[in-house]
């Protein structure tokens, strides 16, 4: 039933170290080396994150500064909850804004200027109060869907116009901004 074991221990039929192929450890190697990179890059990695962390709070510091000594007066854009005072604050309906906007909040000229860009015959911009684009709406008429509320939405208050439109509002709306950052990023 039992065997006596010629052996005293089984580490004695275990392989010695010298006797291993050096292959195996030139892979121990590698991958010992892979970790050391892989956690370096991960070190910088982290260390990059932190500084550009630091850059950008000092950055938005040093422009608060910049801007407090130079301190324009504080503008509200605000017109009311209705047209009826909107009109009263001297507010006009922008269409590049789609808002109703005070004089120091829009730019007349480029407005104008928007408004001759569209796509119909006239060179207005087509609105319409559904989304299938079958009911169309005059400038006028989109102006006052706050009051009426006839165009579309839940709150009825919605217009819709081209892909255009919108694509043209963005490339006059960053025209209009970009001399802007420019000229405050050169000072």
């Amino acid at each position: 039933m039992y065997e006596q074991i010629t052996q005293r221990s089984s580490f004695e039929s275990l392989p010695n170290v010298k006797d291993m192929p050096k292959r195996r450890f030139w892979y121990l190697k590698v991958e010992e080396i892979s970790a050391v990179v892989l956690l370096l890059v991960a070190t910088f990695g982290i260390i990059d994150l932190c500084y550009q962390a630091y850059s950008s709070i000092r950055t938005m510091d040093h422009n608060h500064l910049h801007a407090t000594t130079q301190r324009e007066p504080d503008i509200s854009c605000n017109c009311g909850d209705t047209i009826t005072e909107a009109l009263s604050n001297n507010c006009r309906y922008d269409s590049l804004a789609a808002a109703w906007l005070p004089p120091a909040c829009r730019n007349d000229d480029l407005t104008t200027a928007f408004e001759k860009a569209g796509s119909n015959h006239d060179g207005s911009w087509p609105y319409f109060a559904e989304v299938n684009m079958t009911r169309p709406l005059s400038l006028e008429e989109v102006s006052m869907l706050p009051d009426t509320r006839t165009g579309g939405g839940e709150a009825r208050n919605v217009f819709f116009t081209t892909h255009r439109w919108h694509l043209v509002q963005l490339y006059v709306l960053l025209e209009e901004n970009v001399p802007v950052t420019r000229a405050r990023n050169n000072n």
